[in-house]
């Protein structure tokens, strides 16, 4: 019943997804008056007036009011810390509340529906990899539990999406990505993945690991279903032509 069920969930989400695709700009101001109702300090009365007035900011003039949320994290009702991946400059610390671990959830969800839309496979059911660094590092003088950003994501997916997800919650919280490709090999050699997500780079050392672990020409040996990349942290354009080679095919 889960994929039945699930597949009417993803195509519902679909169309309001396209419905807000069709006109952003209004889709956009809807989301600022949700905002605007829930924050007394924005003052602009639409959101074209508050990005006139509103500068864009370094992370260097947002980090101390980072700092202060990530020492009081009650007061901010945090729940996380996110460290960014390092990829485009120095590691960041991200204050994560209550509310962005819904969007996070939210939005993957819509990323379900786009995928079903393009590639007729629901990943709901379908066995998926997502290839990230561990969500579990610590925890920060206040309390406050922190970890990589992709591990978070992750792991804070809806659990019905998780159902057939790769690695396992054990698996991935090896900091040594020699034996997190080892611990995949074995979980994964008899599973039809049809997806795998993860930062290019990351994604490049996978695929890499696996061939020479598994003694493979390229990944379409071991998956041959597989039917799409999904990526975020920096552009796949540099990575492209050796993933192409290591997955044996081009993926969209």
């Amino acid at each position: 019943m889960l994929g039945p069920v699930s597949e009417i969930l993803l195509r519902s989400r679909g169309q309001k997804f396209k419905q807000a695709q069709r006109d952003p700009m209004e889709a956009q101001e809807r989301a600022f008056q949700r905002l605007r109702r829930k924050s007394a300090s924005i003052t602009a009365n639409c959101y074209q007036d508050f990005i006139k007035d509103s500068k864009p900011q370094s992370y260097q003039n947002i980090e101390p009011e980072f700092k202060n949320q990530l020492e009081s994290p009650q007061k901010s009702k945090l729940v996380f810390a996110a460290i960014t991946s390092g990829t485009t400059g120095p590691r960041k610390k991200i204050p994560i509340n209550t509310e962005v671990a819904h969007i996070f959830k939210k939005s993957q969800l819509t990323l379900a529906s786009i995928l079903l839309e393009k590639t007729g496979q629901n990943p709901i059911v379908s066995p998926s990899v997502t290839w990230t660094g561990p969500a579990n590092l610590g925890h920060l003088d206040s309390g406050l539990p922190y970890g990589l950003i992709s591990g978070f994501l992750s792991g804070n997916a809806p659990k019905f999406l998780r159902k057939q997800r790769f690695p396992s919650e054990l698996c991935n919280e090896l900091c040594n990505l020699e034996e997190k490709a080892d611990a995949l090999a074995i979980e994964c050699r008899d599973q039809d993945i049809r997806f795998i997500a993860a930062m290019p780079n990351y994604m490049q050392q996978l695929s890499r690991t696996l061939n020479r672990k598994l003694s493979l020409n390229n990944l379409s040996e071991l998956w041959p279903n597989l039917e799409a990349l999904i990526f975020s942290g920096s552009p796949i354009g540099p990575y492209r032509d050796e993933l192409k080679k290591s997955l044996g095919k081009d993926l969209p």
